[in-house]
This record gives structure tokens, sequence and C-alpha cells, in this order.
């Protein structure tokens, strides 16, 4: 609850200041980046970054574990955001992904991924990151789900490069898998600390959309093997 009114009285009060000023990209993600700052110290959580983003425009690609991974990717990264339609009913979230470069997919629709991918295009060409989270769900695997195509298709016949990026947590306990997402924020805020590793990996390029999506896929799933290991990880 905290959260929301957290988010909720930011974006009300940028909403007030719109009236005074011009909305453009650039304020949305500052402001998207202090209520994200705040909402990390909540949370607890300690990242343990390596890397950083390019500075030309680029298809940043990360894998998908948590219901906190945008937080933490956007905590260091400015770019338009492909999520699912679903969290546009939210009101207060609606309103902040309009101001802050929300560009919502319904994921069964064909007609709704097709026009994604053209404002994907649009974007990237205009000089803009866009942040994609290829799986389309979060998983509790130790390596990548199959990743969907259609933005690298884009990405390759557009020329922009993909900037890999790796997140692992310490606490499994964090995977967003099976679990009503009440009881997940719940979680989160019995704890003291969220440890987790994030990593933004060097940019790729290719020609080919499978080639490019083989290519980003293979760096993130190595990355993970290897935080696992320094975050302590046991498996069988």
């Amino acid at each position: 609850m905290l959260l929301f009114i957290t988010t909720a009285l930011m974006v009300g009060a940028y909403s007030v200041l719109t009236l005074f000023m011009r909305h453009t990209d650039e304020r949305g993600f500052r402001l998207r980046r202090i209520i994200i700052i705040l909402l990390l110290k909540l949370l607890g959580f300690r990242i343990k970054i390596e890397g950083l983003p390019v500075t030309k425009p680029a298809l940043y690609v990360c894998n998908h574990k948590g219901v906190f991974d945008f937080l933490v990717v956007l905590r260091y990264l400015d770019a338009f955001v492909v999520s699912k339609s679903e969290l546009s009913k939210i009101p207060v979230l609606h309103k902040g992904g309009v101001y802050t470069g929300i560009i919502y997919v319904k994921r069964d629709n064909r007609e709704s991924r097709s026009a994604v991918r053209e404002t994907i295009r649009q974007t990237l060409v205009n000089g803009k990151n866009v942040l994609i989270y290829p799986e389309g769900t979060t998983h509790n695997g130790r390596t990548t789900m199959e990743f969907k195509i259609g933005a690298f298709v884009e990405a390759a016949k557009s020329g922009i490069p993909v900037v890999p990026i790796a997140l692992e947590y310490k606490n499994r306990h964090d995977y967003y898998v099976n679990i009503p997402a009440l009881k997940m924020f719940f979680r989160s805020f019995n704890k003291l600390w969220t440890q987790c590793s994030l990593s933004f990996g060097p940019p790729v390029s290719d020609t080919d959309p499978e080639l490019l999506c083989a290519k980003t896929r293979s760096w993130i799933d190595q990355k993970l093997l290897d935080m696992q290991l320094d975050l302590g990880h046991k498996y069988d």
C-alpha cells in the first residue's frame, strides 16, 4: 500500500506541474528515476552492478525473474519499456506509464503485437532506448526461457545494437513464480534486505535477427550462471 501511495503522490504532483510546464520524455524519465530510487530504498534493495548502459540508442534485453525487475534495471537506464497491457488497468500505474514511457502490449492479440513492434522500431530509429523482457513471463530457471524474436527483427532491420542485461537475486524466494502479487509484496517488506546482481553486457549487432537473438541470449545465460555461483546458490 505504501508503494502505491508514494507513487500516486508523485505522479499526482507531476500532473499538477504539467499545467505549468511542457511534458518531455526526459522529464518523465527523471520522475520515474526519483520514484524508483525511493521505492528501492523502502524495499531495502542492495544492488551489485557491473557495466553501464551505452551512450547511443539501443535495444536493451533482460531476463525476467521477479516482480521488481523493472525497478532494478530502470534505476540505471532511461528507456521506453514494453509491458503487458494488464498493468494499464491499474489507474496509478497507467497514468505513471503515460508520463514515463511504457509501451503496453496485449500478448494474446496479434494486431497489438504488430503495433508494438512498429512502435519499438520508430522509438529506436528516433534515438531512444527501448527495454524488453523477451521471455514474456517470470520463471525460476537457472537460464533464460525461449525469447520472442519480434523486437530483434526490428533491431536487425534498423541496424540498432542490442545490449544484453542479466539480473539475478541472491534469495530465490524473490522469484515471482506461482505466488499472488500481493503476497509477493508482503514477502519483500518482511525482509530487511533484498540483494541482487545486475550486469550490462557489451552491445551485440547482427543483420540476422535469429543470430542476434541467439548471441544475446547466450551472453545472458552465461552471466546468470556466473552470478549464481557468486551469490552462493546451491543446486543438486
